[in-house]
């Protein structure tokens, strides 16, 4: 039986309820889990803390302790230097927390198995090993690896940044620590798992499990919206490490092209740093959920000129409504090169406006078998087959 612990909705509780269906699940630690009361009457961040299927779940939610925290983080933002200070502190009083908890639940225990997230994980991971769990990290991103690329482009690109990124020393050190500490560690991409092969974790104890997503029941595309030219969706965090600067150097190249840029979230570069901004980048900002749809249906093809990610879910989305999409390597594993999207090298404008002009010229008949094998695509990443990749890895602890 697995015991899982994560703080905030992370991925819509993908992993409880990937065992739940397997009647592996035998409770749910969080940070906070919303109650009738909240679920009809709270805000819409705490009214997500909640998913129908987990419902007949024993889910154990720190409310108070959540409350507490915020509010510190509020009332007193002095108290943290950075966002990442205060993702230590929170981190830490959270896993002590589940920690107690485990504690106090001793029995049959020892041979289940552990499951947490980084920066969350630590001292209730050393509680569990304690009782004779296995314990099992779940690693979000490639860490370092990736505060060293942001900084990179912040040298190149100065200015540019609305929030120049800035991580302490503490934060990677506590990460390391919780590496150590577990029997294994999941990480959702190869390009993360290399990532930590370079901050020299064991790549045998690392194993990649894609995410899993629900989209749109749909078997094939809608017919493209734009007749005479292409719409390309960009949406997400709108900073240097999703490589929105290598989109306006896309957006320049493609001037005078039949190509609209939708640019959709939030903000996070300051638009007077880019000499002569493309008019064909139309800035939509953020939209609420109920309008991702549209944006998704509107477009012809999606593009992810990401750094870094440790997946990148959006690739899917996007294939669920029958958009291609075009990628780099630096992310979750998705697209099929030429035949539901294109892959690109990161850090690479030319090439990223090439494949739009590529994709720019193809038949109708061409770009209706892109938008269906995006579809069909996207059913390859079920709850279904996540549950399959986590009892691989309950077969796997067994046996050693």
């Amino acid at each position: 039986m697995w015991i899982c612990s994560q703080t905030e909705g992370r991925e819509h509780y993908a992993i409880p309820r990937a065992l739940h269906t397997q009647d592996k699940l035998k409770r749910l630690f969080t940070d906070y889990w919303a109650g009738p009361l909240t679920r009809m009457f709270g805000p819409q961040q705490l009214k997500d803390r909640y998913h129908q299927e987990l419902q007949s779940a024993s889910v154990v939610g720190f409310n108070p302790l959540f409350l507490t925290t915020r509010l510190l983080r509020n009332c007193l933002p002095g108290r943290f230097k950075t966002p990442y200070d205060y993702y230590l502190y929170a981190g830490s009083r959270y896993s002590r927390q589940v920690g107690t908890s485990l504690k106090k639940k001793t029995a049959s225990l020892p041979g289940d198995f552990f499951f947490g997230y980084d920066t969350g994980f630590l001292e209730a991971a050393e509680m569990a090993k304690a009782l004779g769990l296995h314990t099992i990290l779940g690693q979000i991103d490639p860490s370092r690896k990736e505060y060293e690329i942001v900084l990179e482009e912040e040298k190149k690109f100065p200015g540019l940044s609305r929030y120049p990124l800035s991580i302490p020393d503490a934060y990677f050190n506590r990460r390391k620590q919780e590496w150590d500490l577990a029997d294994l560690i999941v990480v959702n991409s190869p390009w993360s798992k290399q990532a930590l092969v370079e901050q020299r974790v064991p790549e045998q104890r690392l194993r990649v499990i894609p995410l899993a997503y629900e989209g749109p029941v749909r078997n094939e595309a809608l017919a493209p919206k734009n007749a005479s030219g292409i719409t390309v969706l960009f949406l997400g965090q709108v900073i240097l490490r999703k490589g929105i600067q290598y989109l306006l150097e896309a957006a320049q190249h493609l001037k005078g092209e039949p190509v609209e840029f939708r640019v959709v979230g939030p903000l996070g570069i300051n638009l007077g740093a880019w000499p002569d901004l493309p008019p064909h980048v139309k800035w939509v900002g953020s939209v609420p959920r109920s309008r991702v749809k549209a944006e998704y249906l509107a477009a012809d093809v999606f593009v992810l000129p990401t750094l870094s990610d440790g997946f990148a879910i959006t690739q899917i989305e996007a294939m669920s409504y029958g958009v291609p999409v075009i990628a780099t390597s630096n992310c979750g594993e998705v697209v099929n090169h030429q035949q539901d999207g294109w892959i690109i090298p990161p850090r690479d404008g030319n090439a990223l406006a090439k494949v739009i002009q590529e994709y720019l010229e193809l038949s109708p008949g061409e770009r209706q078998a892109f938008r269906n094998h995006a579809i069909q695509r996207s059913k390859q990443f079920s709850i279904q087959n996540l549950a399959s990749h986590l009892l691989e890895l309950e077969r796997e602890l067994k046996q050693n």
